[in-house]
C-alpha cells in the first residue's frame, strides 16, 4: 500500500501507473503494459486480443468519450477508435496521463 501524501492517480500529471479503465475523457497518455501474468488460456487470449487491436507498450492513448452510465469508454490509439468496456480496460496499464492539448 501507498502511504505517501502525493496525488496518484490519471490526473496527478506525476507519471505513475494506472489503469487505461482509469483515464478520463480529453486526456491521454502512454501504454506501458498489456495483460497480466497469469498461466489462464482465457487472460492470454484476451491479452492477444488486445494487442491485435493495437494496444502496444509505448503507444499513446486517449479517451474520446464515455457513455452515459460510464460504460464502455471510446479510446483513440493511433489512428481509430476503439470501444472498450471497463473490464477489458482495466487490463491495460498506462503511464504519463495528461490533458490533451488543443491543437
Amino acid at each position: 500500500m501507498n502511504t505517501s501524501s502525493q496525488s496518484h492517480g490519471p490526473h496527478s500529471g506525476a507519471g505513475e501507473e494506472t489503469r487505461l479503465s482509469d483515464l478520463r475523457p480529453g486526456h491521454c497518455a502512454t501504454i506501458t503494459g498489456v495483460g497480466a501474468e497469469s498461466p489462464d488460456p482465457a487472460q492470454a487470449r484476451l491479452t492477444r486480443r488486445l494487442q491485435d487491436l493495437g494496444l502496444i507498450p509505448g503507444r499513446t492513448i486517449s479517451a474520446s468519450r464515455r457513455a452515459p452510465l460510464g460504460d464502455p469508454t471510446v479510446f483513440t490509439v493511433a489512428d481509430y477508435e476503439l470501444c472498450l468496456r471497463r473490464s477489458d480496460a482495466e487490463q491495460v496499464r498506462i503511464t504519463a496521463a495528461r490533458k490533451e492539448a488543443d491543437s
